[in-house]
Parts: C-alpha cells; structure tokens; sequence
C-alpha cells in the first residue's frame, strides 16, 4: 500500500477523484510545506518549499499498486523517465 498526497483535481469533489474512488481517506485535512502554482492547464502544481509561512493543503489516500498505476497514467508518470508531467517524492505530511 502507498500513501499519495492529494492536494489538486484528485480531491474529494474534484474533476479526476473517481480515478482514486473507493481509496481509503487517511486524512482529510492535512497540509505540507510549498506553494501551489497554475498550471493555465487545468491542473495546479506543487513546488516543495522549506519555508514554514508556505503550506499545500489537501488530503491523503492509501492506495494499492492498481490504484497507483491509475494515477501515473493520469499525471503521465513513469518511473525512471526524464520529463515526467509531475516528480513522486517523499515529503513530511
């Protein structure tokens, strides 16, 4: 199982949630350290800060390996690939 933080169009109410429907809510209000930026594509962007005045607000799911696969077919990811749409990092929630 993977914990994913989910602070854009994958939330609760949002365009592309039904991709991650049925995962487990682990949090629903949770943030990280960042600042969110628009895309002008209809998605917002996370870029990962250590400023303490800057927090990314959203909501973290578990996942399986099915599910996650769903999402990086949905952000266009692909392990090990240079010009991936979004980077997966680990970072304190």
């Amino acid at each position: 199982m993977h914990l994913v933080f989910c602070y854009g169009t994958l939330r609760l109410g949002e365009s592309n949630h039904g991709v991650i429907k049925g995962a487990p809510l682990k949090e629903s209000f949770c943030w990280t350290k960042g600042e969110l930026y628009d895309t002008q594509d209809g998605y917002p962007a996370l870029v990962q800060s250590e400023d303490e005045e800057h927090n990314v607000y959203g909501e973290v799911y578990e996942v399986d390996n099915q599910l996650l696969e769903r999402i990086n077919i949905l952000e266009g990811y692909q392990e090990g690939r240079d010009h991936n749409l979004y980077d997966r990092v680990m970072q304190e929630i």
